[in-house]
């Protein structure tokens, strides 16, 4: 009877070989989605940014949409998800009034 020899040779090249490739995919899927949540970040800050500084008076060149009192700005992202939207009081037409020291109100003109 002929017994088959068998060895252990090359097993662990071979599980180096299958999970190497795994954990370089993970780490680059892993660093593509902080790269898109960064611009997201981003695209939020500047929508912020952009609606307070046309409340204050100042001009922009992003998509500018005006409710009662507010303004609100869209900045575009590379992808639709990406989009940052940002609201801000317009304070154009709001007036300070102080009165009896209760404290700041806003009034819409």
């Amino acid at each position: 009877m002929l017994t088959l020899w068998r060895s252990n040779r090359g097993l662990v090249t071979a599980e180096f070989a299958i999970v190497i490739p795994s954990f370089v995919v993970l780490l680059l899927v892993l660093g593509g989605s902080f790269q898109l949540g960064m611009e997201r970040l981003s695209n939020l800050q500047l929508a912020q940014t952009e609606a307070v500084k046309i409340g204050l008076g100042g001009e922009s060149e992003f998509m500018q949409e005006r409710l009662e009192g507010v303004i609100c700005v869209s900045v575009p992202g590379s992808l639709e998800v990406l989009d940052g939207y940002a609201c801000a009081v317009d304070y154009r037409f709001s007036r300070l009034d102080f009165r009896d020291d209760a404290g700041l109100e806003f009034f819409g003109n």
